[in-house]
């Protein structure tokens, strides 16, 4: 809908991924200098700001700033964010309570590309206002929830705070510091990492390669978001699936 040609689209989309795992080791120290809340608002500005900039880009490098580096790392952030967040709230049933946080999330993938397929055809809009309705309805939806999060405890976050300011220490180097550099040492971590690595680019680069085949078999919007629509019905069966799996006794055991 941009114009942009399937490479510059894998190039994009190759910046996407690599912002979305380097980030992610910054969060939970990040989160332990400022608050996990202001964490939550940085990821939803960053996001919202990247489709606008996609919205009005004239070029690829706008599509790699906007979509690869901004939503990249606005993705980083609120997901990672928000598994701390839920892990600090629950003790017992902590897949469930995952499994219902992301079925959420997919519950927006639901009605979203109905929202999209009645812009484009019914109203008639080009794909730059829908990109800037979309950006709109994501900002509204996650800066308000960032707003509205209430954090289990503020202590370690004022303290952390506290401690930056008497100090005076660079808050770059203060988070870096705060990164558990000796897990790297540790077989079983390196295992995890790697095999959620790969599971997690598999993934987003599944949505890319449905988006090219999608267009290479003429597939108008309404069937777009109508296949997108049904694989989000799916997702949340399943992510509420896993969530049962998850929380079994042999499972917890085992990992």
């Amino acid at each position: 809908g941009l114009g942009a040609s399937p490479s510059e689209k894998g190039a994009v989309g190759a910046v996407f991924l690599v912002f979305t795992r380097v980030i992610n080791p910054l969060v939970p120290p990040l989160a332990m200098v400022t608050s996990q809340r202001t964490v939550a608002m940085l990821g939803a500005l960053l996001q919202s700001l990247g489709l606008v900039i996609a919205a009005v880009s004239s070029c690829q490098l706008h599509l790699i700033l906007g979509i690869g580096v901004l939503c990249g790392n606005g993705m980083a952030l609120s997901s990672t964010n928000n598994i701390i967040i839920v892990n600090q709230y629950f003790k017992q049933k902590v897949g469930m309570a995952m499994a219902i946080c992301t079925a959420a999330m997919s519950v927006e993938g639901l009605i979203l590309p109905q929202i999209i397929k009645m812009l484009v055809t019914d109203l008639e809009l080009s794909t730059q206002n829908v990109i800037l309705v979309y950006a709109a309805i994501c900002a509204v939806t996650t800066v308000t929830g960032a707003t509205l999060m209430r954090p289990l405890t503020q202590t370690t976050a004022i303290s952390q705070t506290e401690e930056l300011q008497v100090e005076k220490v660079n808050p770059m180097i203060k988070i870096l510091s705060l990164i558990e550099w000796s897990l790297l040492k540790q077989p079983y971590f390196l295992f995890i990492l790697t095999v959620n690595g790969i599971f997690m680019t598999s993934l987003l680069l599944s949505v890319t390669e449905l988006g090219f085949v999608t267009e290479a078999r003429d597939f108008s919007i309404a069937e777009k978001a109508n296949l997108f629509t049904i694989m989000n019905a799916s997702d949340i069966v399943m992510k509420l699936a896993q969530g049962v799996i998850a929380d079994l006794k042999v499972i917890k055991k085992t990992f």
